[in-house]
């Protein structure tokens, strides 16, 4: 069960990364021509691998790459957020009513974990932190807080700036900069490029966040060869599991025709381990008195509602057999290990 939780975890978060490296490079590929020499996959391809290299050259670099990515994050989040405030009608009865009213509100609650998803990294990275018994759940809990209402501010800023447009427009992000920025659209486009970078941010803080819950399985030696994928290099990055996180996140891609589905089943995953890891922590709480059980409770209602909405989701998309074959394939693997 254990490895259940943490490949399931790890191979949603690689489908992730393998899903926004594409977004990235979709629009660049689009136009410009000269891209068009080789396939797009290609271009996505390279774009995963440069992204692990980076990190494999070392975990201090990656960090200050990180810091700068942040950086360009908080340019197109300010200025949405700053012109929803000089906007203003923040309390009108059509905002009221036609945000918190929606029939539907309830459905986005999946998508809106999954972007917040990422605050557990620390449990994987822990050994890392100083005096982690002491600062790793303050670091946990202010950082994931800070995250929350930072998405909150900016979601409901965008609905404030365009209204219900914004959830039928084809290209919503362009949309909001062409609105926001309206007649300077250059500034638009400049803001909708930030927000590109954004997804760039993504592909790689995932791609080495996801990597130490290869490490953690090889550690564990949870899987057919999994010593080798406990080498660190002399960056300190975990750069077998990081070479396995790029060779699945590629081959997902390759054979996807389904992206939707890919997407669907990701968080279906991710939220199968969050299921998982909720009710190991409920067990606890009768081994060790002392943990509040009130918390894993609520996490095992909430884990289920997001499995119940993400499994609608897949029957209306589809399954995505090249999902279904990866996941299977560390089974197997795990099988082996575990009865051969």
């Amino acid at each position: 069960v254990g490895f259940l939780s943490s490949w399931s975890y790890f191979v949603g978060k690689a489908v992730s990364v393998a899903l926004l490296a594409s977004a990235f490079v979709t629009p660049f590929y689009l136009n410009i021509l000269p891209m068009h020499i080789l396939p797009k996959l290609f271009w996505v391809y390279g774009l995963i691998l440069m992204l692990a290299l980076i990190n494999i050259v070392g975990v201090s670099i990656g960090g200050k790459i990180q810091w700068l990515f942040t950086a360009i994050k908080f340019i197109p989040f300010s200025a949405v957020i700053c012109s929803a405030f000089l906007k203003g009608h923040w309390l009108s009865e059509s905002f009221v009513g036609g945000w918190l009213g929606r029939s539907n509100l309830f459905y986005t609650i999946p998508v809106a974990l999954f972007a917040l998803s990422g605050f557990e990294v620390i449990a994987n990275i822990g050994h890392m932190i100083k005096d982690p018994e002491k600062n790793a759940m303050p670091v946990a809990i202010a950082s994931s807080l800070i995250v929350a209402g930072i998405y909150s501010l900016f979601q409901l800023s965008a609905y404030i700036l365009s209204g219900s447009e914004l959830g039928i427009a084809a290209k919503p992000l362009e949309f909001l900069a062409g609105n926001l920025f309206y007649p300077f659209s250059n500034i638009g486009f400049m803001i909708d490029d930030f927000m590109l970078a954004s997804m760039l941010s993504g592909a790689f803080s995932l791609l080495t966040n996801n990597a130490w819950n290869m490490f953690a399985l090889a550690k564990n030696r949870a899987f057919v060869g999994s010593r080798f994928a406990t080498k660190i290099s002399f960056g300190g990055a975990p750069w077998v599991a990081l070479l396995i996180e790029v060779f699945i996140s590629c081959l997902v891609l390759g054979i996807t025709v389904n992206q939707l589905a890919l997407l669907n089943m990701s968080v279906f995953a991710t939220a199968l381990s969050y299921l998982i890891t909720t009710i190991a922590a409920l067990v606890a709480f009768y081994k060790v008195p002392r943990i509040p059980w009130i918390i894993p409770l609520v996490g095992v209602f909430s884990c289920s509602y997001v499995l119940m909405v993400c499994s609608e989701k897949i029957i209306a998309s589809g399954v995505s057999m090249a999902f279904v074959f990866v996941f299977s394939l560390g089974l197997f693997s795990a099988a082996l290990k575990r009865f051969i």
